[in-house]
């Protein structure tokens, strides 16, 4: 930390809030004045939640009028130390005083608390993210102890600096495509997985720089090598803290609320992908016969659904259930991961409590099935561009009811941009485009 002579703390640390295009927005505060921040934030104008990936502001409700404040969560800071910086994250408040609409953090919180309230269920998650590290080295062998101890120390300092912020990892590896890494933590209550998501995200660029290397979670570097993926890890406990997604005698192992959970998610899975894969470029790696989502369909540990039922292989009930949980597979490192995960829990509220039937489980690879096979498990696959998803969420009126009015126009806008932004682009300039943003 950097302190005067007479031992005051003089660091900055940097007020982070996560803007419709996935990137972190910073304004730095004195640690010293934080805590003064603490009611009322500093302000911000109302049109930053117009700017795009690439720096200019798109039309909007509010032009040059209008403030939000960013409130700081006194829960989230990380002090600044030698190896790197601090931050805190935020919420925003309207200019009237109440929550934003605008603010996915505040959305996220919303519909986690309406579980609470309303089905008396905790959420709980955990965001898998997977990451390159690209530098002058040749890179190793994909899976290996070189390509793992290739990097070092910076996989130390990563992982000493998120232990730090109390963020528990269970795995740091090294991953199928050359120069890629994946990051595996505990999972917390949805909000706190989704602060830690942001918080990783950070870190990992900031040691890495410090480092010499250029830290990308984007879907795809370039369009013939392997992409990286979000792997968002969902699992409920009532008040008391024992596990109900599990139920041994339950289609597929899942309880009534799990099937409900996941019907309501594959019922609006292709709307949902333009606030989980929002890029030109999460397209590239979607699809089937790769391994990261080709269809809008849930399976046990099946790649090509959208949606992996995940255990631990034991007959001990008890662990099965604790360890039991839906891992949703089609989100990409370019999201709001606040969003992301609050669209995800909305369209698995909407089939709780419509009830939807579970679809059949797709547990065999689509492309070995017969036809009349494929046709009985009525499969959807994702869309092929953003154009098409947009397309999607335009005509799911269920899910964008369940969502502030604004925030999904100016979701589909920005978007929209990138689309004609890119659109005399070839796919490789494009993916070299968001690798050096995101």
């Amino acid at each position: 930390m950097q302190k005067t002579s007479n031992g005051e703390d003089v660091s900055l640390v940097g007020l982070v809030w996560v803007d419709l295009c996935g990137i972190a927005r910073v304004r730095g505060v004195p640690v010293k004045y934080l805590g003064s921040k603490a009611d009322y934030g500093l302000s911000f104008p109302s049109c930053g939640q117009a700017m795009t990936m690439f720096g200019d502001i798109i039309d909007n409700p509010w032009g040059g009028v209008g403030d939000v404040r960013q409130i700081p969560v006194m829960s989230t800071l990380v002090r600044p130390g030698d190896e790197g910086f601090g931050l805190v994250l935020s919420e925003a408040m309207g200019s009237d005083g109440k929550p934003w609409d605008l603010c996915a953090r505040t959305l996220l919180r919303g519909i986690v608390n309406k579980y609470e309230n309303e089905l008396g269920v905790k959420v709980h998650a955990t965001f898998e993210q997977e990451f390159k590290l690209l530098g002058d080295k040749e890179p190793a062998l994909s899976m290996t102890v070189e390509a793992w101890q290739q990097i070092a120390p910076l996989d130390a300092v990563i992982v000493r600096r998120l232990e730090a912020a109390g963020i528990q990892i269970e795995a740091f590896e090294p991953e199928f495509v050359p120069s890629q890494y994946e990051l595996s933590v505990a999972p917390k209550d949805a909000v706190r997985a989704a602060d830690e998501a942001v918080i990783i995200r950070e870190t990992v660029r900031d040691a890495a720089r410090r480092a010499g290397y250029h830290a990308t979670f984007a879907p795809k570097t370039s369009i013939d090598k392997g992409g990286s993926g979000l792997h968002i890890h969902i699992s409920f406990t009532d008040q008391n803290g024992r596990p109900i997604l599990y139920d041994a005698n339950g289609k597929s192992r899942l309880s009534s609320l799990g099937q409900g959970f996941v019907s309501g998610v594959l019922r609006h899975g292709r709307a949902l992908l333009p606030f989980v894969a929002p890029g030109v470029a999460s397209y590239y790696r979607l699809g089937p016969k790769k391994w990261s989502t080709g269809y809008v369909a849930y399976g046990t540990s099946n790649r090509e659904a959208m949606l992996r039922i995940c255990s631990l292989p034991t007959d001990d009930q008890e662990r099965k259930a604790k360890s039991f949980n839906i891992e949703f597979r089609a989100a990409d490192g370019l999201c709001n991961p606040y969003l992301a995960l609050a669209a995800i829990l909305i369209a698995g509220m909407q089939g709780i409590q419509n009830k939807l039937p579970l679809p059949p489980a797709m547990d065999a690879d689509p492309s070995k099935l017969s036809q009349p096979e494929l046709d009985a498990l009525q499969l959807v696959p994702v869309p092929s561009s953003l154009e098409e998803a947009l397309k999607d969420l335009d005509a799911d009126d269920a899910l964008k009811a369940a969502l502030p009015r604004i925030l999904v126009d100016m979701v589909m806008a920005l978007r929209r941009r990138e689309i004609s932004q890119f659109k005399d682009l070839d796919p490789d300039a494009i993916c070299t485009q968001y690798a050096k943003i995101y």
